[in-house]
C-alpha cells in the first residue's frame, strides 16, 4: 500500500490526479479491488510532451502534437536489429524507446538495447 500512496501523491502532486481520484485509487487497492487490473502510466511519467503512446493497459494517450520523426533502432537477443521510424518515442527515455522495440524484438528473444536518433533525416518525407 506504501508504493501506492506514494505513487497518488506524486500524480497529485503534478496535477494528473486530484485528491478525490486519489482517495479512490488507494481505497480500491486498500480493499483489494485492483488486484489483476491494470494501471496505465502517463505522458507526464513517461516525459512524452508529443505524440501519442500506449498507456500500457490496451489505450493510447495523446501527449500533444506529432512529434518529428525519429529512427529508433532495437538490438535483439537473437544478434538481430530492426529499425522503425516513428513519431511515438521520446530518444531521453528508455522506457519510451521499451515500448517500441519490445514488442519488435519479441519474436527475436525480446530486446537487449536500444538507439535513437531524433529528427533522423532517413526519416524524413
Amino acid at each position: 500500500m506504501t508504493c501506492v500512496a506514494k505513487a497518488t501523491q506524486s500524480l497529485m502532486m503534478s496535477r494528473q490526479i486530484t485528491g478525490e481520484q486519489a482517495g479512490v485509487i488507494r481505497s480500491g487497492f486498500a480493499m483489494g479491488s485492483c488486484r489483476g487490473a491494470c494501471m496505465p502510466t502517463s505522458c507526464a511519467i513517461l516525459g512524452q510532451n508529443c505524440g501519442t503512446i500506449p498507456d500500457g493497459c490496451g489505450m493510447t494517450l495523446t501527449c500533444g502534437n506529432a512529434c518529428p520523426a525519429s529512427l529508433q533502432r532495437c538490438f535483439c537477443r537473437d544478434g538481430s536489429q530492426v529499425q522503425t521510424c516513428t513519431t511515438n518515442v521520446d530518444c531521453s527515455s528508455g522506457q519510451s524507446q521499451d515500448l517500441i522495440c519490445g514488442p519488435l524484438c519479441a519474436s527475436r528473444g525480446g530486446e537487449s538495447g536500444t538507439a535513437c536518433f531524433p529528427n533522423d533525416p532517413s526519416c524524413g518525407p
